[in-house]
């Protein structure tokens, strides 16, 4: 059940990313190496999300719930590529909004989104790379990934 549940938790956030890649995707409908660039960070960032995969299990002495393993190397590395990922395509959605001035207000909630769901997953990203960062204990190292999870999920949308 628990695998059921990390499985699901990365393949929202792998969805949540690429529903903003399509954006960007449509915005340089015409630039095919840049659409190729997109595939490819979209490959990379999809394998990352299915290697990574913890597991909890339950302790049978106490009954209490426990990260089995978690390499916590390997989980900011996930992290940062995610964050790395998105601000790229926040760059290149604003600047291939840019390169078409508009005063519609498509654009304009365009631009408003990204920058805003930028600034949010930023937040829950160096949140959840410090706390993995300083390898406190195995819980610590996880405990913002469900809520980072949520907000890269609700506000992709």
């Amino acid at each position: 059940m628990n695998f059921v549940i990390m499985f699901l938790t990365n393949v929202a956030i792998g969805c949540s990313t690429t529903n903003l890649m399509i954006r960007t995707w449509l915005i340089w409908k015409t630039n095919y190496l840049l659409r190729l660039l997109l595939v490819l960070l979209s490959l990379g960032h999809w394998t990352l999300l299915a290697l990574f995969l913890a597991t909890a299990r339950s302790s049978t002495i106490n009954g209490v719930c426990m990260i089995h393993f978690v390499d916590p190397a390997y989980a900011s590395a996930v992290v940062i590529y995610v964050m790395l990922y998105d601000s790229s395509l926040l760059i290149f959605t604003v600047i291939g909004l840019l390169r078409m001035p508009s005063t519609s207000p498509l654009w304009k909630t365009l631009v408003k989104q990204g920058v805003v769901f930028f600034i949010f997953n930023l937040l829950a990203n160096i949140i959840l790379l410090v706390l993995n960062r300083l390898n406190l204990n195995p819980i610590m190292d996880n405990i913002f990934a469900m809520p980072a999870a949520c907000i890269w999920s609700g506000l992709s949308l």
